[in-house]
């Protein structure tokens, strides 16, 4: 299928690969928010730093169709949109691969259609930034998202 939209969420890519992290913490996204903090109980409790060193093991395989960093960034999202705790050292370095995940601007074919799109990069950078721990984060809820035009970015 591709992707439905340009936020968090609405690709097959990003499915993907954070259904491994609902598998891991026997959750899904849209499950209501008691089951969610179960999750973040879970990932607190030290799965948190099980799946981020998976995730930045990724960073070295070369097999991998998505873009390095990118499985970290879901992680991310993911634990926000649980309420974890995402650990000093983990934001730094999805800081660091932030700028390095690719971002589109619109239609690409399905397949090798991993990164972000413009408005999810967006997104994701406002709430990595403004995320305080235990504050669930939904990225299902429609919010204002500065898109920034490509030939704007530098």
């Amino acid at each position: 299928m591709g992707r439905w939209g340009y936020t968090m969420f609405q690709g097959d890519t990003d499915h993907d690969i954070v259904s491994e992290f609902e598998s891991a913490t026997d959750v899904s996204m849209h499950d209501p928010p008691e089951q969610l903090a179960e999750a973040r109980k879970k990932l607190d409790a030290g799965l948190s730093m099980e799946l981020m060193q998976m995730s930045k093991e990724r960073l070295t395989d070369m097999n991998m169709l998505v873009d390095t960093g990118y499985t970290c960034v879901i992680l991310a999202a993911f634990m926000m949109h649980v309420g974890a705790r995402i650990a000093p050292e983990d934001r730094q370095h999805i800081k660091k691969v932030l700028p390095g995940i690719s971002s589109k601007t619109g239609f690409v074919l399905p397949i090798g259609d991993s990164g972000f799109r413009d408005p999810g990069k967006a997104q994701f950078t406002a709430a990595l930034e403004n995320y305080v721990d235990g504050e669930r984060r939904d990225f299902f809820l429609p919010r204002s998202v500065q898109w920034i035009p490509h030939d704007a970015r530098h």
